[in-house]
């Protein structure tokens, strides 16, 4: 989802721009050492391909593939994704409204039609902040601060 929202933010009124750049992260995602698939890649040193930072840096890189059959059974996916009606209505940059999007990580942690006090409420927001911004993850960072810890 990140390269994916970068890929329409960095070609805002570019549709078929925008339509390569996501199809960078699909062969990007499938190359492998073997067989290096970056030509669809932004090129160094503003990019987000190590494969290509590497080359203009002259330094090895080792390939983190997802398997071949895994590819061919999500590129059903991306071809969606780049479906030109679906990315015209992005060519404005933005993926979804983000102040709607927030509100409802907000309300599917705080109940909207009853009563909750002060500190439930800044408690979900804060949870909805962390979330929205970081993912799952810090959740687990600001229960490790507290002192729980997961096996």
């Amino acid at each position: 989802v990140l390269y994916y929202g970068k890929a329409i933010r960095s070609n805002v009124n570019y549709l078929n721009k925008m339509r390569e750049a996501v199809w960078a992260i699909y062969c990007h995602t499938l190359s492998t050492d073997a067989a290096p698939n970056h030509i669809l890649c932004p090129p160094a040193p503003n990019t987000w391909c190590r494969y290509n930072n590497a080359l203009a840096e002259k330094t090895s890189y080792k390939h983190k593939s997802v398997p071949k059959a895994v590819m061919e059974a999500i590129r059903p996916v991306f071809k969606d994704l780049v479906n030109p009606t679906l990315l015209s209505r992005c060519l404005h940059g933005k993926t979804q409204n983000v102040y709607e999007s927030f509100n409802n990580v907000v309300w599917s942690r705080v109940p909207r039609n009853v009563f909750i006090e002060l500190k439930t409420l800044e408690l979900g927001v804060f949870d909805a902040i962390v979330t929205f911004n970081e993912g799952n993850i810090c959740r687990l960072k600001v229960l490790e601060k507290l002192g729980l810890t997961f096996l």
